[in-house]
């Protein structure tokens, strides 16, 4: 639940952050196809781990591995093409590490007589987690935008 609650968050900030400081949608659409190509990648370098790592510890690292990168990407202030696209690839490993062991997690803790009922209740807050948090950051963005804005000049 709380990665639902913060993936928009990152998603959202990360591309407005390369959008103001580069000023270029190219570079946004890059990082974007980066994460996309960095989900396949998750889940083979997944398919290599089994009893090297627990699936706890995958599912934790790729978790921490999201806010790392995104850290690392806005205190660096690099945004050169291939500085996203290494982020968005990086983004892209953390995101499939976790939905990978994610779903291992799901079955191995859930019974065949909850699973429909946890993956309904699942299903549900990630989709209303989905349109109501980037609308209450949409929604922030503009009223503090405004502000800040007011008080720049």
């Amino acid at each position: 639940m709380i990665y639902a609650f913060v993936l928009p968050v990152i998603e959202i900030f990360v591309a407005a952050y390369v959008m103001r400081n580069s000023h270029d949608v190219s570079k946004v659409v890059t990082y974007q196809l980066a994460i996309y190509a960095g989900d396949p990648v998750a889940f083979w370098l997944n398919g290599l781990m089994p009893g090297r790592l627990s699936t706890k510890r995958l599912y934790s690292a790729g978790m921490i591995l999201s806010a790392v990168v995104m850290l690392v990407m806005m205190v660096c202030n690099i945004i050169t093409p291939a500085a996203i696209a290494v982020s968005g690839l990086l983004m892209g490993i953390a995101s499939g590490l976790f939905w990978a062991n994610r779903g291992f997690l799901a079955l191995s803790t859930t019974t065949d007589e909850n699973r429909n009922y946890y993956y309904g209740v699942e299903t549900f807050f990630l989709t209303i987690t989905s349109v109501i948090v980037p609308a209450a950051i949409g929604w922030l963005m503009v009223a503090f935008g405004r502000r800040c804005c007011r008080w720049q000049r």
